[in-house]
Parts: structure tokens; C-alpha cells; sequence
């Protein structure tokens, strides 16, 4: 959507934009941002600090090229003045790789959120010389934003929702340069936002936010979208926000631009006087990455004794220095340094007069410990004996020979060796190549990354290590000085330099500071910066060019980056406040009465000189506007209820919904001189609560959050459920009702789950015995045939081990016991009898007959069916003379398996002679043919199945024959149908 200046050349994978080594200045609420191609989630670390998530997924459509896609851009909104004055280090990951470290500075106000300040100002010669734009404090930002005189005007009737909230901007707020539209939703799928009537915008939704736990149960809710304000016309706009296409704020706000989309290659510091209070004054600069300026150093903090500076010039001996803001001297630390100016090995330490041109070298061992002194007066001095508490300082001429006796004098140890620890860590870096990296590691390919020439951007590199450096060696260069001025009093030798050395504003407030922060033997500190370093020093630019030949002095290798560091310091004359008196209070005020349920609507008459205007609810700050009316609607909000809403929980127990709850509104008119009297003005509103969710939670817990809702606890009953033991289960009113402050909501709590216990193979008794100790009750019976013993339970359901709410019911299958069903029906036996020769005739009958079944224990089955004798004759013609059935009984013994079974039975052909029929048949199971001249027989397979309440059987067979006339083709068929008669036990 927005661009931020173009992505970077090379064809990198990531990106972290803000903080960088160039763009390193930070102050009041911000955004730490940047794109990353592909990830699923972007992570940030402040100094060593765990991960924290950032806003992913924003449109970022200048990364297309690079990415594929657009939607690669990630923020962190972030409250410098939460993290802490001071140099600070940041990594930035992605997936668990990282893509980014970089080191930055903070500066503060002195407090981490400040309130009701006022401050407008016309800057000089910016954007270019002869302009004069105006930047105006924002406390939203905690920072100065441009601003013009605007009318702003109100937005009427905008939605406004206790669950979620729209931070920034606000109704009447002014924005500019780079900046983020933030807030939170309690719960949302997506969250989007809406500028002039545009196209809607997703955000990226879910950010920690630990201020919203008490109102949404979570902390995820935090919402941001990115903005360059730059690419809006100067002038006022809407904005308008959704939470799953529900609308829950809508502001009018004024842009305010340089009339350029991104600015680059500028540089500004001014100074503004009166701030943050009279006779304070604090410097902005211009920072490239915001589009805006940002607070750069003040007077309203403690002053500051030394600027330090990371001297990456490679052909200066020095590594840094830190220099007085207000005196001439400084002290510094000569390393040897790679061909980037970094460096690997501590080699001495000096202090410098600038103005004297004065000048003492101390010479380091091997390991990092003060060997020797010398000064720019021919002063020599060797170091020995180094105890716990003392040294033994011996002096020398120009020409080697010693002076006076040696001099065991006081010196704090614990600084010098702070000093011997950072400096052999900086030597084991270098040996291991693990020196430090310059801030601009990529994910990717790092082909055709761009360089910075040496002096063309400003930038801060330096990490915890080299800060720490350069503080412990000024605390030990102290140490020396002041040791050395000890001893040349005990031996009488004159040593001036020692003297003001230890004496200096650098040399003094290096001493004080860590005295009263630390003991001799402290800790010290190496990757994180000494916190007795962060709040005394200030945090410059590395100075990049400034050489010294080999055999040059400490004063020509430190003086001359003084003088670049001093130059960068400097303002010109402070700027005062744009206005000239105080503004007179607002007229006609006034506040809506009952109107509404969720706000009241305040209005006034604008006040001439006034550029905002402040509202308070009862003494209580609301926020600031620069329109003629306001909107209070954090009335029914709970976030920090304690403050936002210490009124109402005094006062706001009426739970009509025709009266209202009275409020005083009172509204002063200020400008950059200061704020008038208060007008004020009463107001009501119909007051209703959100009813907070307490499912989940016990009644304790559950009491805690009414009351923390500004709601009390009704009647409190209990019911079965699969939930814990005396946690919610249902309320009412249900969460997201709106109810007036003071009305009950009951409670259902669980009384506990059970477990469903195993019955299967019990009988029937002992397993409702078990069912009912275990609080559930039987449900439904059902009977199944089965040879276990009778009332056996075969199967339950739910199954042993489910976790139900007691009460449910559990039903049983249970055995019916070894059992002899009898079945009764019919069987019909079909034949026919076919010649083969002659006229082909046939002989065919059916017949039924009674037949029966017994079926034992589900398995032994008997079937009774008939018999048939069957009698056919034929001519020589082939034509059928005789063909009858006889009938008789016979038994089928089997077995069923799965509800089917199968047997079998013969059919035989037998004759005498050519006797036309037989006067008897030779057997109930024979088809006897007349004519026939031998046996011939055939298997009648049968099959059948057992339903519900029936059974049923068929088989059939066809085989041939033999006549005296010729051949004949004999088919036979039987089915039986049986339907269930009777059931009895097994005997």
C-alpha cells in the first residue's frame, strides 16, 4: 500500500528500516518496522531480551519486485521511554534466523509517558532554507509532529465499543511523516481500516498487548498498520475501523506534510526552549526513517558528562572517546583496529585538554592492566605491586633514570580490572572472527548491497562491548590520573598535568558516577551497557574520517574528532514557543444530558490563540484536541478501571435506564505558552457495562471480574458437567451484554465429570449397581440373543473411560441366555423330467408340505422338511405317460454361522426292467424313473439364512437319466420358508 522510499538494491530477503545504524536517534512511541519476503512469524529482541512478536502481513507494495508478493511489511509498536535512556541493542528474526542487529539511542523527557504537555514551534531554514513549517508536541506520539492551522470538526454519532479501541489518531489529533494506525480489538478474525472512504486495509492483527488482559481475558489483541502520512494531501481526513466488518471507530484527523513523499539526504538539529518546562530546553533532530524529528537530548534529565563516539576511521589510533559537552577535555582508547576500524587489541588510554593542549598517555600490559604514565610534561610513571586497594607508582626522568622512591598510593582495582575483562574480550573476538558485525546482515543473497560513504550519513555502531570499553577505560584513565597526582605529592615531584586531569569535568564525573552506582570489585558488564555508563553519557555518531599519522600525539589523534563531535552539537540560538500569551478559557460550554449510553458529547467556543484544547471527566485527563468538541467515550471502557474509571466505581451504582449518571467536563484552552483557566460544564449518560466472559473460571475468580466490571454476583447454582468441579459454565446475562454498573449476573457452576466404568461381562444387576455408584443412571435395555449367561451385558454405550457429566445415561445390551427357537413354515419340491428323444415330452409336479426347524444355542440347527418319491414315465415317442410325487420325512442336522448355514442331500435315479412305474419307491430320497437301467444320483446343495424373526432355505440340482426309449434330464428344486413359532430356554 504505502512505500518508504525504494527497498533496497541489493536482492535481500529482509529488511529491519527503523532502527538502523543510520536512522539510529529514538524517542517517545514508535514503531520498530521493516518487510521480510517469507516468514511465518517476525520476531524482535531488545537487548538480549526475549523475542517479541511483531505485526506481520501488512502491504507493503515496494517489496513486490524483491518478494513476489506485497504483503511482506512487519511493526512493533514500542515505547522508547519504556525500554530506558541510553544506548541499546536490537535483533530482528525471522522463522528463528536473524536479519538484522543493529545498536541505537534512546532519549527521553524523563519519564516514560508524559502528560499535558504543551509545545508548538517554527523551525528555521527546514526543509530548506527559508522554510519554516511547525512541529507541535503530540502526546500520542510522545514525540513533535508537523502540524497546520486546521479546523478539525467532530464526527457525528461515531461508533464506539468497549472491546476495542482506536489509539492513534484520534478525533482532532494531527499526523505526519511515517507512523503507525494502531489500537486493539479484544477478538477479531481480521481488523481493517478505512481512509477517506477508500478501499479497506488489513492490518496486522495480534500483537501483545498486556494492557488489554483485564478487559479481553487475552493479551494478543494489538493491531498496526504502517502509514507514511506523506502521501496524503495536506489537510483533514477520516478514518474509519473494523473488527470483522463491524465498525468500532470513526475520526476526523489533519495531515500535515513537507510536500514530498519521503524526504532523504537531510540533516537538522534545533533547539527548543521552554520545554518540556520553563527553562528547560530540548533538541530535536531529523530522522529520516520517521519523517519527522525526534527528541535528541534535553535539559529536564540530568546532565550528561561525556559524549562518546566510536572513531571507525582506520588510519586514527583510536577506537573511542568520549568528550565533555561543556568542557574542553575527553578521554579515549587506542586499540589496533582491522581495515574496517574496528577494534581488535586495547593497547592505551589518554586523556586530553583541548584548549591547553595538554595531554597524559597511559600505556597498557599485555593482558589490560596500567603498565605506565606519561604526560605531555615529560612526567613518567611505572606501575607495580597492584593489590586489592593500592598500587606502586615509581617515577622516572626523559632518560630512564628513577625519581624519588617508589609511592604506594589508593586506586580502586575493581575499575581496572572492568577494563582488563572487555579488553581481552575484544582480543578474543578478533581471534575467533567473531568481531562485531556493522548491523546489516540479510536474509538471502547479499549481492550488490550498497555502502555508505564514510561521511555522507550519520551512523551508530558501536555495541555493549565497545561502550563499555570506553567507560571503564575512562574510569581506570581517572583511576591514573589521580594516582599518579597522589604519588608525585608523596615524592615531591611536580606533576601538574596528573593534577588537572584528575581534576577535569570528565575525569571528575566519570569518578563520581561509578562511585555512587557501584563497589570496587562490581560486576562489569560486557554485552549488555553498564547502567552507570547509560545514564551518564550520551550517545553521538561513530566519526568515520578522521586520520592522524603513526607517530602523531593523543592530542592530534583525539582533538581534532572533538572538534568534528563538538560541531555536530551545536543548534544556533533556541527557538521560543510559537505563541505569546496564554489563550482565555473556551466559551459555551457544554455537555450532552442522557443522550446516549455509551459517551457525552462535549462542545465549546474556540478560543482565540489557542492551538488544542485539553478535556478532563472530573478532575480526570481525557485527551487533547484542536477541535471545538470532544467525545467521551471511554465511560464504559475497562481497561485500568482503577483510573480511567475511579469515578463511576464511586458513584455509578443507578441502574435506571431513564435517569442519568451527572458527570463534570471541564475543557482549558492552551497553546505554546501554556493553558488557560477551565471552563466547565455538566453532562449525563445512560451508563451501561459490557458483562465480562467467566466461563472457565471458578467463583472467585469469576467474582473478581465482575467486580472489576463494575458488576456484583447474583445466585449461584450448581449442574452436571464434563467442566472441573466448581468452574462456570453459563451465565447471565451472557458476555457482551450491555447492563447498567451494579446489576448481577448468576452463575451455573459444574459439579465435576465422571467416568463411564466398565460393565461389559457383568449381569445386569451388577452393572446398574456400578452405573449408579459411579452418579449416572441406565438408560435403555436391549436383549440380545446370545449363549452367555442370561442378563449378561455384552456391550454399553458411551464405552468404559469416557468422561461425561454425571446423570447421563448409559445404555446396556444385555444376553438372553442359551435358547431353542422353533420355526415352522413350509417347504415346496419342484421336478422335472425331460426326454431326449422323440417328442421331447416332460414330466413335472410341485407339492408342498409341512416342514419345521429347531435352532439351540444360536448355533445347532435342525431342519424337518419333506421327502418326495417321485414317479415319471414315458413312451417310446419321448411323451410323458406317468409322472406323480409321493410323499415322506426327513431330518437336516447343521450348523449356523453369522446368521447363515448350508447342507446337503442326495437324489438317486434307480429302475427295474421297463416297468412303467414301481408299486413301491426303493427310498424317501429317491426319484425313481421307469425304464431305468442304472443308478445315476445327484447332490442337492442347500443354503440358507437366519433373519429376525424368519429362515429360509433353497437348493437345486439337475443331472441326467436313462429310459429304455432313451435319455432323459432330470431337475430338481426345494425351498423352504420358516417364520418363528415359539422361544424357550435351552435344555
Amino acid at each position: 500500500m504505502l512505500s518508504f522510499g525504494s527497498v533496497a538494491l541489493a536482492q535481500t530477503q529482509a529488511s529491519l528500516e527503523s532502527p538502523t545504524a543510520d536512522s539510529f536517534q529514538q524517542s517517545g512511541v514508535s514503531l520498530i518496522r521493516g518487510w521480510v519476503c517469507q516468514a511465518s512469524k517476525v520476531e524482535i529482541s531488545i537487548d538480549g531480551g526475549p523475542l517479541q512478536t511483531a505485526a506481520y502481513g501488512t502491504e507493503r507494495l515496494d517489496t513486490q519486485a524483491v518478494c513476489g508478493d506485497s504483503n511482506n511489511g512487519f511493526g512493533l509498536t514500542i515505547n522508547w521511554g519504556n525500554v530506558g535512556e541510553g544506548a541499546h541493542n536490537l535483533r530482528a528474526v525471522a522463522d528463528g534466523v536473524e536479519f538484522a542487529n543493529v545498536n541505537f539511542v534512546i532519549t527521553t523527557l524523563g519519564g516514560s509517558f508524559l502528560e499535558k504537555l504543551i509545545g508548538e514551534y517554527t523551525l528555521k531554514d527546514f526543509p530548506t532554507p527559508g522554510s519554516s513549517p511547525t512541529v507541535a508536541w503530540s502526546e500520542p506520539h510522545q514525540n513533535f509532529l508537523f502540524t497546520k492551522k486546521l479546523t478539525v470538526p467532530a464526527v457525528s454519532d461515531a461508533p464506539s465499543s468497549p472491546r476495542a479501541f482506536l489509539e492513534s489518531p484520534t478525533q482532532g489529533s494531527s499526523e505526519s511523516g511515517v507512523s503507525l494506525i494502531r489500537g486493539w480489538v479484544c477478538e477479531a478474525s481480521k481488523v481493517e481500516i478505512s481512509i477517506d472512504g477508500g478501499a479497506r486495509l488489513a492490518t496486522a492483527y495480534g500483537t501483545t498487548r498486556t494492557d488489554t488482559q483485564a478487559t479481553c481475558g487475552d493479551a494478543n489483541n494489538g493491531f498496526g498498520l504502517t502509514t507514511n502520512w506523506n502521501r496524503l494531501n495536506d489537510g483533514v481526513h477520516n478514518l474509519r475501523a473494523f473488527a470483522d466488518d463491524v465498525e468500532f471507530a470513526n475520526v476526523n484527523f489533519a495531515v500535515a506534510t513537507l510536500g514530498s513523499e519521503f524526504l532523504t539526504g537531510l540533516s537538522s538539529k534545533q533547539t527548543l526552549a521552554e520545554f518540556p518546562s520553563a527553562g528547560k530546553t530540548t533538541t530535536v533532530s531529523w530522522s529520516e526513517a520517521h519523517q519527522n524529528f525526534v527528541v535528541a537530548r534535553t535539559t529536564a534529565t540530568e546532565p550528561k558528562i561525556g559524549i562518546l563516539s566510536s572513531i571507525t576511521d582506520s588510519l586514527n589510533r583510536f577506537a573511542t572517546t568520549a568528550v565533555g559537552p561543556e568542557s574542553p577535555d575527553m578521554v579515549g582508547v587506542a586499540a589496533t583496529k582491522d581495515s574496517a576500524g574496528a577494534a581488535t587489541k586495547v593497547n592505551s588510554l589518554a586523556w586530553t585538554d583541548a584548549t591547553d593542549k595538554l595531554q597524559a598517555d597511559v600505556a597498557l600490559t599485555t593482558d589490560g592492566l596500567p603498565a605506565a604514565y606519561k604526560d605531555s610534561a615529560g612526567v613518567e610513571a611505572r606501575f607495580s605491586n597492584l593489590t586489592a586497594t593500592t598500587t606502586t607508582v615509581s617515577f622516572f626522568d626523559h632518560t630512564g633514570a628513577p625519581q624519588g622512591e617508589p609511592v604506594t598510593v589508593p586506586i580502586n582495582v575493581g575499575f581496572l580490572q572492568s577494563l582488563q575483562t572487555v579488553a581481552n574480550r575484544i582480543a578474543s573476538n578478533a581471534q575467533s572472527a567473531a568481531v562485531v558485525d556493522d548491523g546489516h546482515k540479510q536474509l538471502g543473497s547479499a549481492a550488490g548491497v550498497q555502502t555508505q560513504a564514510a561521511n555522507s550519513t550519520l551512523r551508530f555502531t558501536p555495541k555493549a562491548l565497545l561502550i563499555n570499553l570506553q567507560w571503564y577505560g575512562g574510569l581506570t584513565t581517572g583511576e591514573v590520573l589521580c594516582a599518579v597526582q597522589a604519588a608525585s605529592a608523596k615524592a615531591g615531584i611536580l606533576s601538574q598535568i596528573a593534577t588537572k586531569g584528575c581534576q577535569s569535568p570528565v575525569i571528575s564525573g566519570f569518578l563520581t558516577r561509578a562511585s555512587a552506582t557501584r563497589q570496587a570489585q562490581a560486576d562489569t558488564f560486557t554485552d549488555l551497557v553498564d547502567p552507570a555508563a547509560q545514564q551518564a553519557l550520551r550517545f553521538g555518531a561513530d566519526v568515520a574520517e578522521s586520520a592522524c599519522a603513526t607517530t602523531a600525539t593523543s592530542a592530534d589523534c583525539l582533538v581534532p574528532v572533538a572538534m568534528i563531535i563538538w560541531e555536530r552539537e551545536k543548534t544556533g540560538t533556541p527557538i521560543t514557543p510559537s505563541a505569546t500569551q496564554i489563550p482565555a478559557p473556551p466559551g459555551g460550554m457544554s455537555a450532552s444530558d442522557g443522550e446516549f449510553t455509551d459517551r457525552v458529547r462535549i462542545t465549546w467556543i474556540a478560543s482565540p490563540g489557542a492551538t488544542s484544547y485539553q478535556v478532563y471527566r472530573d478532575g480526570l485527563f481525557l485527551g487533547s484536541t484542536t477541535a471545538t468538541s470532544f467525545e467521551d467515550n471511554t465511560i464504559n471502557r475497562a481497561i485500568a478501571p482503577a483510573a480511567r474509571l475511579s469515578v463511576m466505581s464511586e458513584c455509578c451504582t443507578d441502574s435506571s435506564t431513564s435517569g442519568g449518571v451527572s458527570y463534570t467536563y471541564s475543557v482549558v484552552a492552551c497553546n505554546s505558552i501554556g493553558c488557560s483557566s477551565a471552563s466547565v460544564a455538566t453532562g449525563s449518560v445512560k451508563v451501561t457495562v459490557a458483562v465480562p466472559s467467566v466461563i472457565g473460571q471458578t467463583e472467585s475468580e469469576a467474582t473478581s471480574t465482575l467486580t472489576a466490571a463494575r458488576l456484583t454476583l447474583g445466585t449461584v447454582t450448581t449442574q452436571p458437567s464434563t467442566a472441573p468441579a466448581g468452574t462456570v459454565i453459563s451465565q447471565a446475562p451472557a458476555a457482551g451484554s450491555a447492563i447498567v454498573p451494579g446489576a448481577a449476573v448468576n452463575l451455573i457452576l459444574s459439579t465435576g465429570p465422571t467416568t463411564v466404568p466398565d460393565v461389559v461381562g457383568q449381569l445386569q444387576s451388577a452393572a446398574t449397581s456400578a452405573i449408579t455408584a459411579a452418579k449416572l443412571t441406565v438408560g435403555t435395555v436391549t436383549v440380545q440373543d446370545n449363549t452367555s449367561p442370561a442378563g449378561t451385558v455384552l456391550s454399553q454405550l458411551p464405552p468404559s473411560g469416557t468422561v461425561v457429566a454425571p446423570g447421563t445415561t448409559i445404555s446396556l445390551v444385555v444376553s438372553s441366555g442359551p435358547i431353542a427357537i422353533v420355526y415352522v413354515g413350509s417347504s415346496e419340491i419342484c421336478y422335472t423330467v425331460t426326454a431326449g428323444f422323440g417328442a421331447n415330452g416332460v414330466c413335472s409336479q410341485c407339492a408342498s408340505s409341512a416342514a419345521s426347524a429347531t435352532l439351540r444355542n444360536l448355533g445347532a440347527l435342525t431342519i424337518d422338511s419333506p421327502r418326495f418319491t417321485v414317479q415319471a414315465s414315458f413312451d417310446a415317442q419321448g411323451n410323458c405317460t406317468v409322472g406323480n410325487l409321493t410323499g415322506g420325512t426327513g431330518t437336516n442336522p447343521t450348523t449356523v454361522s453369522n446368521r447363515s448355514f448350508s447342507y446337503a442331500y442326495e437324489v438317486r435315479v434307480g429302475g427295474i426292467g421297463a416297468m412303467v412305474d414301481m408299486a413301491e419307491p426303493v427310498s424317501l430320497d429317491r426319484l425313481d424313473i421307469s425304464g431305468g437301467v442304472g443308478p445315476a444320483q445327484a447332490t442337492v446343495n442347500m443354503t440358507g439364512t437366519l433373519g429376525d424373526s424368519d429362515m429360509t432355505a433353497s437348493g437345486s440340482v439337475s443331472f441326467p437319466g436313462q429310459t429304455d426309449f432313451g435319455p432323459v434330464t432330470i431337475g430338481y428344486k426345494e425351498d423352504i420358508k420358516l417364520q418363528i413359532s415359539s422361544r424357550a430356554a435351552a435344555q
